[in-house]
């Protein structure tokens, strides 16, 4: 009986007052597709590190369960007391160095093999194994890995538009194609020369426009001046991975005087092309 309280005793005073073993990433997701942005992750281990444990490792693994990757202490080394006891031991006789637990784990999102694994969700956990035969598992958790990037088009079958209320070219139609997941955001912009904003839409993946009519006005409804503007298609996911479409030297005129050499200039192609026909 004594025994037995005594081992409780034991356990008690050493899990009271202790740190308690956790993980957690930078970031909830990982990208690893070279672009600079997301490219790693670092997972920091919370841990008392004036517990001496004996090893440790640290385990990744796919939605089903499976090990995908696994960062454990290097068990290998020993200690050499002297000199003389190096000379005259052998190998077994050496003794081990202590382990430590790294602050920092830093995970690629590779396998073993370094192959980048595919997208999806993925489970993390580490745990230490004390010297009192112990052993401690951190809270499951979880980090997704997102390599892809959003794709994105934006064209029009005229760059030039007069919204003078004419009833001739008013508009600035744009047709563009989003491809994404669903929680992906879309973020249509105009600028005008120097780079200002003027306009600005916002979509998620679902919502945006295959064909969208710009009136040349602002954010408050104001009419825009003439000039050069652009447009630019930005899609983002949750990684951070971007895509972004761009269609620049949109003229704005509602000058008449242009508007009318525009007309002879088509009603002119149509000549040339019907000389060219026959």
């Amino acid at each position: 009986m004594i025994k037995f309280f005594l081992a409780a005793f034991f356990l008690l005073f050493s899990t009271i007052g202790a740190k308690d073993l956790s993980v957690a990433a930078e970031s909830d997701y990982i990208s690893p597709n070279f672009d600079g942005f997301r490219d790693t992750v670092k997972f920091r281990i919370d841990f008392d590190r004036d517990i001496k444990i004996k090893n440790w490792i640290f385990t990744l693994t796919d939605e089903s369960g499976k090990p995908v990757r696994s960062f454990r202490a290097d068990l290998r080394h020993k200690r050499r007391r002297n000199f003389l006891f190096y000379l005259f031991s052998a190998e077994t006789e050496l003794t081990p160095l202590d382990i430590e637990l790294p602050e920092f784990i830093e995970w690629s999102g590779n396998d073993p093999d370094g192959k980048i694994l595919p997208d999806g969700k993925y489970n993390y956990q580490v745990t230490v194994y004390q010297e009192n035969s112990l052993e401690k598992k951190s809270p499951e958790r979880s980090i997704y890995l997102d390599s892809n990037f959003p794709k994105s088009e934006v064209k029009t079958d005229s760059r030039f538009f007069s919204p003078n209320k004419d009833k001739f070219q008013d508009i600035l139609n744009l047709k563009q194609s989003a491809k994404g997941a669903s929680d992906d955001r879309w973020q249509g912009v105009f600028y005008n020369y120097k780079g200002v904003p003027v306009k600005s839409y916002f979509w998620d993946s679902k919502s945006v426009p295959a064909n969208f009519n710009w009136d040349g006005r602002d954010e408050s409804g104001n009419q825009l001046e003439n000039g050069l503007y652009r447009y630019r298609l930005t899609g983002e996911d949750k990684a951070g991975n971007r895509s972004v479409a761009e269609l620049a030297w949109i003229v704005l005129n509602q000058d008449q005087m242009v508007l009318t050499f525009s007309r002879a200039t088509i009603h002119f192609r149509r000549m040339v092309m019907e000389i060219l026909i026959l």
